[in-house]
């Protein structure tokens, strides 16, 4: 009984020191007041923003053709350099033509014996014609000279196909660029004989003027970009990575007609003019897809928002009046609605009116009915953004 009273009353003066230690802890001095949160801030804003789709592009020549010799002979003119500009129609090789013009030499001696035997043909039947009127010849003679005058004419017409074949094979000896672009590495020299139709092309001839650009987008923009492009052209802007120039304008062309369902976006492909070829096959290009303009939209700084298991929220700063007739600017929670959104800026949807205070730095030491001390930005040289912010 006596071990028992003993527990008791040591548990009793436990309780007692921590209660003791939680009041000296806990206990402010008289006369405390809690320090106010400092925070940059920026005022919400109606304006109009751009909305673009920022991604990475393929630059693809607008089309590219492998010249390939149609007939087989000796490479003994070449009009180009390697990797230079070639007009459509100008020359590139010439093959040997001496082959081909004695084909077409003895193409023509043989159209002109065989149009002279149907010269003949046609004059013994116009003969015969007049003789079996006056029984002068038999019916079987007469049949004998239509049969060799419409036989000699088949003959002719073959021999004209063939002449125009002679001399088709002899046009092939002068190889010319069958469109405008920049010419590859030259595979074969003068002096090399070469085969009709090989594998290996002479010369590979890119167009780049114009020139394509391919590019994924998530598909949720999808339905967006085909009803615009319904109603407008879209404008493209693309441009190499650290380039110094200015982008190339172009015009989105293309719409694939599957979504990839492994990374879900979509391939476009645009055109562009690229009249100082700053676009080149196979580079990859940043690419800017302008897809609408949003009007009187309410505009905050994006580093704002805030998220949380509610939500998108942002801090909004507004004035109390304290018991003592002080002002101060306290810092309440409101969720929003983002809309688009750039690194810098978004567009809310719903949730904030023009003019209001954003908290766009110090958020982490707010809690809902927090007293906040406004701080300016520090000055920025001239020529440089100031940090977004409000006093």
């Amino acid at each position: 009984m006596k071990l028992r009273k003993i527990h008791l009353l040591a548990g009793a003066g436990l309780a007692a020191a921590l209660l003791v230690c939680f009041l000296l802890f806990n206990s402010k001095p008289v006369g405390y007041t809690p320090q106010a949160a400092p925070v940059f801030v920026a005022s919400a804003r109606k304006g109009n923003i751009e909305e673009k789709i920022h991604t990475v592009g393929a630059v693809e020549s607008f089309s590219t053709v492998e010249i390939k010799s149609r007939v087989e002979g000796e490479i003994t003119e070449i009009f180009f350099a390697e990797g230079s500009f070639v007009k459509e129609g100008a020359p590139l090789f010439t093959i040997d033509p001496r082959p081909y013009t004695a084909r077409v030499n003895e193409a023509k001696a043989i159209l002109q014996r065989d149009q002279a035997t149907l010269n003949k043909a046609r004059e013994d039947l116009r003969r015969y014609s007049s003789l079996i009127n006056k029984q002068a010849v038999s019916r079987e003679e007469y049949e004998q000279a239509v049969a060799n005058a419409d036989a000699l004419e088949a003959t002719v017409r073959s021999d004209q196909a063939a002449l125009a074949s002679a001399q088709l094979q002899l046009e092939y000896c002068n190889i010319r660029a069958p469109i405008s672009g920049r010419t590859g590495r030259i595979l074969v020299h003068r002096g090399n004989i070469i085969q009709a139709n090989a594998d290996t092309p002479l010369v590979t001839i890119e167009q780049i003027r114009p020139v394509r650009v391919t590019f994924p987008v998530p598909e949720l923009y999808l339905n967006r970009i085909r009803a615009r492009m319904k109603s407008v052209e879209l404008p493209v802007l693309a441009r190499p990575p650290q380039s110094t120039f200015e982008p190339e304008s172009g015009t989105l062309s293309f719409i694939d007609n599957a979504v990839n369902s492994p990374t879900g976006t979509i391939l476009l492909k645009a055109i562009f003019a690229n009249e100082d070829e700053n676009l080149w096959p196979g580079q990859f290009v940043d690419v800017e897809l302008r897809l609408d303009n949003i009007a009187d939209a309410i505009i905050i700084p994006s580093e704002a928002i805030q998220q949380s298991q509610r939500g998108p929220y942002v801090y909004v700063v507004e004035p109390v009046r304290t018991e003592q007739g002080k002002t101060v600017h306290v810092a309440e929670m409101k969720l929003v609605t983002p809309g688009y959104s750039t690194e810098r800026e978004t567009v809310i949807v719903k949730g904030l009116s023009e003019g209001e205070l954003v908290v766009t730095s110090g958020q982490i030491r707010l809690t809902p009915g927090t007293e906040v001390e406004i701080l300016k930005p520090d000055p920025q040289p001239s020529g440089e953004a100031a940090a977004p912010g409000k006093a």
